[in-house]
């Protein structure tokens, strides 16, 4: 009998320890929960900026799992945390409601907000292409031709958007960073949006420049590379020449030399089709570059991708001169005296 004793202890023990296993065990559990639920809870009622109220487009496929919804809304930076929206939305049987297509999202809206926006029935869409070097008006026309606005409200819209919500815009305005590109709008002039479409069509211009510019790799401004693209736009008829007009044209700023471009004349003066008179070619415009020296103000229309790469890298040659003969070949020249001879033998 007295052997048994120590047995006992040591069961006792053991269950002691057990016990204290447990209790930490759901103390540990207790704090997790409190902890998981008072970030929950500050995930769901917070937002990532409340002083953000800058509309951005968000778009949802066809389909479209939440858990790949709910990553990419914390990728674009509109929530915290991808895990608390999926379970917000699966919690409160959000998900069968969420719509495809195209939302606006602010990244001042809590959980709440954004989940009222994914669930909107979304009218019906169509596509629109606007082709490199189009101007501010000419998308407008093109917008009023197709029905979804009236004249001049696109030209409205750009001119009072807010340019201090992007930091590489240019104050002087959107002229030149409206990406050329095909875009999904919604196909009625009473759910059409010119702002909804100026967001896409800078927010696509972000995408395409990031990768491209490096302020550490060129002394140039993103400014001074979408002005110079946008002429290159307009001064050239193939991407076989491009980089070559780059660099001419460069080269002329760099020895103080006029840019001497027609196309920002006529940006200038307003005149895009009959031809340049004596006294076009002598206006005060500051887009003159055949009267002033250096870049004008501000792009003549959007560049496209290939502009703005020839923009980027400019080929060295020893030519200062080209001009485009009727069928819109480009010849180029060392001189002034062999430009004056392509000008006769060409034009």
């Amino acid at each position: 009998m007295f052997r048994q004793r120590p047995i006992r202890r040591g069961k006792v023990r053991i269950l002691t320890l057990l016990l204290g296993v447990v209790f930490l065990l759901l103390l540990m559990v207790l704090f997790l929960y409190n902890y998981l639920k008072n970030n929950y809870y500050q995930n769901t009622t917070k937002s990532v900026n409340r002083e953000a109220t800058g509309l951005q487009l968000f778009q949802v496929e066809k389909n479209e799992d939440i858990k790949l919804i709910s990553k990419r809304l914390e990728e674009e930076g509109f929530i915290h945390n991808d895990l608390y929206f999926w379970w917000y939305i699966r919690s409160n049987d959000i998900a069968p409601s969420i719509q495809a297509g195209t939302h606006y999202l602010a990244k001042s809206y809590n959980y709440s907000e954004i989940a009222k926006e994914l669930t909107k029935a979304r009218p019906k869409e169509r596509s629109i292409t606007f082709p490199e070097g189009y101007r501010i008006d000419q998308i407008d026309a093109r917008l009023t031709e197709a029905g979804l606005i009236d004249e001049g409200r696109f030209i409205q819209a750009a001119e009072i958007f807010k340019k201090e919500e992007y930091d590489f815009l240019s104050e002087k305005g959107l002229e030149g960073y409206l990406f050329p590109d095909t875009y999904r709008v919604f196909d009625s002039y009473y759910n059409f949006q010119s702002k909804g479409l100026i967001v896409k069509m800078i927010n696509n211009f972000e995408r395409k420049i990031k990768d491209l510019y490096d302020i550490n790799q060129t002394d140039k401004s993103l400014e001074d590379i979408i002005i110079m693209a946008s002429i290159i736009e307009k001064e050239t008829t193939n991407k076989d020449n491009r980089e070559i007009v780059s660099g001419i044209l460069w080269k002329r700023l760099e020895i103080g030399m006029l840019i001497g471009a027609d196309a920002t004349t006529r940006y200038g003066i307003q005149k895009f089709t009959d031809p340049l008179t004596y006294a076009d070619l002598d206006s005060d415009s500051p887009y003159n570059t055949r009267k002033f020296r250096g870049l004008p103000p501000g792009p003549i229309g959007s560049p496209g991708l290939a502009s703005i790469k020839a923009a980027l890298n400019p080929e060295e040659s020893e030519y200062l001169y080209y001009l485009h003969d009727a069928n819109g070949d480009i010849h180029y020249a060392r001189t002034n005296a062999e430009h004056n001879a392509n000008k006769r033998k060409y034009l």
